[in-house]
């Protein structure tokens, strides 16, 4: 008769199973820290981006010439420190005569609708006041602000996640063009 030969297989011991899980632990939750940085980051790059698309938006609506009760309209951004960044129209009147940007004032402000930042993000860390007002002027769209020196060529502000201060972006608007430049992440 055929002998039979008995086959000893062997498995994992415990301890071997515990470090096993506590080695892809460790790799997973290194993983994660660095995709929600990585996450905030791109958050913050991507409010930076609507924000520039809001600029121009209110630029061509200012370009745009319509009127709104026989007045020409002002479009604009207003930023409130620690809110999301809100679009404004306005009715727009010329003091003068002149057809500079000293001699445009935007009134009557009221609130229409949010930019679409991402969730999360704030206005912080004004150079010049808390609450800041941008427009657009007509005829040609050029940016002005509400509160700031007529002879300054830019408005600096961060965008910050949350109350997380370590993930922000610091933002320069420059005048009249509202050309944006953000630093670096």
């Amino acid at each position: 008769m055929p002998s039979l030969k008995h086959q000893q297989h062997r498995g994992f011991t415990l301890i071997e199973l515990v470090i096993v899980i506590a080695i892809i632990g460790i790799i997973v939750a290194m993983s994660l820290s660095s995709y929600m940085g990585y996450r905030k980051s791109i958050a913050l790059s991507l409010a930076v981006d609507s924000l520039q698309s809001a600029v121009k938006q209110i630029q061509q609506q200012a370009r745009s010439g319509k009127t709104f009760d026989g007045t020409i309209p002002c479009y604009g951004l207003l930023f409130e420190q620690g809110k999301p960044v809100h679009f404004v129209t306005a009715a727009y009147q010329k003091t003068s005569g002149k057809n500079t940007s000293a001699d445009q004032i935007c009134t009557q402000e009221k609130i229409e609708n949010l930019i679409p930042l991402m969730d999360g993000i704030n206005v912080v860390g004004f150079d010049s006041s808390i609450n800041m007002r941008v427009f657009a002027t007509p005829p040609r769209g050029d940016i002005v602000t509400s509160g700031l020196d007529i002879n300054a060529s830019s408005i600096h502000f961060r965008l910050q996640f949350g109350s997380d201060s370590t993930k922000s972006v610091s933002v320069k608007m420059n005048l009249p063009f509202g050309i944006l430049q953000r630093d670096q992440l």
